[in-house]
C-alpha cells in the first residue's frame, strides 16, 4: 500500500478537527503535519498532528510560498489538503510548482474554481442551471438613485462574509467598493440551506447532505442546523458539480423560499459544519481524499433529519 505524509494548512479552521480525526483513520496517511499563522500553543488540536509550524500569512505571497515549499521538503510532503479559501487561490495560482514537484494539492479545478472564488462569475453561472432562481445582481456602474434599495455589497473575491455591508442608496457606497470589486445584489429573504457535496471526477459518482442553518455566526458558520432530505436541492448540487467537473467535497450555499431557491456561494473547501454531516455516518472528508488517490467516493447512504447544535468546551492547551 502507498503510503502518504500530508500537510494540512490553517488548523485553526472551524473544519480542523473534523479534518484531523478523519485522516488519522485512512490507512494510506503515514505522517500529517499541520501548520498556522497562530502559535500551535493556541490549538489544542496540535495534539493530533505529527509536528506543527507556524506559517507566514498567504497575503506575503512569496514568503508564504518559500515556506510551503521548505516545509514540504523537510517533511517529504506528498498531499496538502487546504482548509481556507484564500490558501486555495494560493495554491490554484501556484499549482504548476507542486505538480512539478509531484505533491497532489486537493482543490478543484480552475474553471470551477474561477466560477466559485468570484462573485459576479458565480451569479451569472447560477443562470444556466435549471432549478436556480437568479438574483437581481448589480456592478457598481449599474446602480443609480432609481435602483432597488436595500441591496447586499459583497466582495467580488469576498469570503466568509467578510466586508459585506447593506447598501440603502447610492450614496452608501464604501470608497473600496469603487472600480467594481463589489457585486451589489438585491435582499432575498429565506432559510438558509448549506450543502456538503462530494464528487469524484474520475468515477462520476456524488453524494450531498443539505442542512438548514437554523443559527450561524457573523462569519456564515452553522451552530445550531438541522440535517434533512430534498431531491430539488440533490438535483440542483449534482448539475452543478458535473457541469463544473467539481473533484472532491466542496461546500453549497443557499437561500430558499416559495419563490425559488437562490444560489449564493459556492465555496472550495470543507464548510465550517462538516462535523454536523460526519453525525450521520457519512465521511466527506475520507471521500475528498480519495478522489485525489484515484479512488472512488464512500457509497452513498440513507440517513435521519435530525437537529444539531455546534457547542464549544474549554480546555488548558498548555501549562505554563
Amino acid at each position: 500500500m502507498t503510503k502518504f505524509n500530508a500537510l494540512v494548512t490553517a488548523i485553526g479552521s472551524f473544519s480542523a478537527l473534523e479534518t484531523i480525526t478523519s485522516l488519522r483513520k485512512i490507512r494510506e496517511f503515514e505522517k500529517i503535519i499541520g501548520c498556522d499563522i497562530y502559535p500551535c500553543e493556541w490549538h489544542n488540536i496540535t495534539k493530533y498532528f505529527d509536528n506543527v509550524l507556524l506559517a507566514p500569512k498567504v497575503k506575503d505571497e512569496q514568503k508564504y510560498l518559500e515556506f510551503i515549499i521548505d516545509l514540504c521538503e523537510q517533511f517529504k510532503i506528498d498531499i496538502i489538503i487546504p482548509l481556507t479559501d484564500i490558501e486555495v487561490d494560493f495554491f490554484n495560482k501556484h499549482r504548476a510548482i507542486f505538480y512539478n514537484r509531484n505533491i497532489i494539492v486537493t482543490i478543484g479545478n480552475p474553471n470551477f474554481l474561477s466560477v466559485a472564488r468570484n462573485k459576479s462569475n458565480l451569479n451569472n453561472y447560477s443562470e444556466k442551471i435549471e432549478g436556480i432562481s437568479p438574483i437581481p445582481s448589480y456592478l457598481q456602474h449599474d446602480l443609480s438613485e432609481k435602483s432597488i434599495y436595500p441591496l447586499i455589497a459583497k466582495p467580488i473575491s469576498g469570503r466568509s462574509s467578510e466586508g459585506i455591508y447593506i447598501l440603502n442608496s447610492i450614496a452608501d457606497i464604501k470608497e473600496e467598493s469603487n472600480k467594481d470589486t463589489y457585486i451589489f445584489q438585491e435582499i432575498i429573504d429565506g432559510r438558509i440551506c448549506t450543502v456538503d457535496y462530494v464528487r469524484s471526477s474520475k468515477f462520476d459518482n456524488d453524494f450531498c447532505i443539505p442542512r438548514w442553518e437554523h443559527l450561524r455566526t457573523k462569519n456564515g458558520a452553522g451552530m445550531t442546523v438541522e440535517i434533512f432530505q430534498s431531491q430539488s436541492i440533490e438535483r440542483i448540487a449534482s448539475a452543478i458539480g458535473r457541469d463544473l467537473d467539481i473533484n472532491g467535497c466542496v461546500n453549497m450555499e443557499f437561500i430558499v423560499n416559495d419563490n425559488g431557491i437562490y444560489l449564493i456561494d459556492l465555496n472550495p473547501r470543507f464548510s465550517a459544519g462538516i462535523g454536523f454531516s460526519k453525525l450521520t455516518g457519512y465521511n466527506f472528508i475520507e471521500s475528498h481524499i480519495n478522489c485525489f488517490i484515484d479512488k472512488d467516493i464512500l457509497p452513498r447512504i440513507e440517513y435521519k433529519n435530525f437537529i444539531a447544535e455546534k457547542v464549544m468546551s474549554e480546555v488548558i492547551n498548555i501549562q505554563l
